[in-house]
């Protein structure tokens, strides 16, 4: 068979015919560990914008651990964390952790990460969240658990975030906190240790989903504010992003919670 020119070749593949996958929501809610995060996805969010969400606040954690000491320097990891992420597109103001007070009220990380995540979720929103979290601590989700506690911990330091993610307008809208805290033993598992310590210093912070909510957190310190990614502005430098990751171990930074 006589070999085609290069236009030839190209004009071809132009005019084939694919069967295109479909950009619609998923099927299902799903969840994942993204380094020192764990995040729902309600199933309104499409693949490509989990994949942008992920990606994003990936290389975001990424580029902070690489400029601040996660641990020692959380002020200016979030810092630089928000500044990141304001580069790629995600619209969102400065994220301030807060101490909370009563920490020894709760018996493991997880009742108090629960108790403080049902100041800012819906009540559907909350049983989704509490899913993912008590899906983390099954056997199944080992990987997952692996990934969280090595990327968020050190020693006896932990800072880590959590929130879940939904379609809004076109954009992935997340409700996220961020969690720190330091323990007088040796952190096993950052989700789930016992909380021994009734003065253990624990930090946190949010960024709302919601301009309108007007509930008054002021015991624990925080404020609310918005933040979504602006798939228009991330278009731009996604291509850039999938590169600058290219390189990155991803199997060992990112991996899906079976709920």
């Amino acid at each position: 068979m006589q070999a085609s020119t290069t236009n030839e070749r190209l004009e071809f593949i132009n005019a084939l015919d694919i069967h295109k996958v479909s950009n619609t929501a998923a099927a299902q809610d799903t969840a994942n560990v993204v380094a020192g995060s764990a995040l729902y996805f309600v199933q309104s969010v499409s693949k490509t914008m989990k994949d942008d969400v992920i990606h994003s606040t990936l290389l975001a954690q990424l580029a902070a651990n690489k400029k601040y000491d996660r641990q020692a320097n959380k002020a200016q990891w979030y810092g630089y964390y928000t500044q990141v992420l304001g580069q790629l597109g995600w619209v969102v103001q400065e994220f301030s952790l807060t101490e909370m007070n009563n920490v020894g009220a709760y018996p493991s990380m997880d009742q108090l990460i629960l108790k403080y995540s049902a100041t800012f979720l819906t009540g559907g929103q909350l049983g989704q969240f509490t899913s993912m979290i008590n899906a983390l601590k099954e056997t199944k989700n080992k990987k997952a658990e692996s990934i969280l506690n090595a990327q968020s911990s050190y020693s006896k330091s932990a800072n880590f975030q959590s929130g879940l993610t939904f379609a809004k307008d076109g954009n992935p809208y997340v409700s996220i906190a961020g969690f720190a805290y330091t323990s007088s033993k040796e952190i096993g598992r950052v989700l789930f240790d016992p909380i021994t310590d009734p003065k253990m210093a624990f930090y946190a912070g949010k960024l709302f989903d919601d301009d309108s909510c007007d509930a008054d957190y002021s015991t624990l310190g925080a404020g609310h504010q918005t933040m979504f990614l602006d798939e228009n502005l991330y278009s731009q430098v996604r291509q850039s992003v999938l590169e600058k990751l290219s390189a990155e171990p991803l199997d060992k930074l990112v991996c899906a919670i079976q709920l």
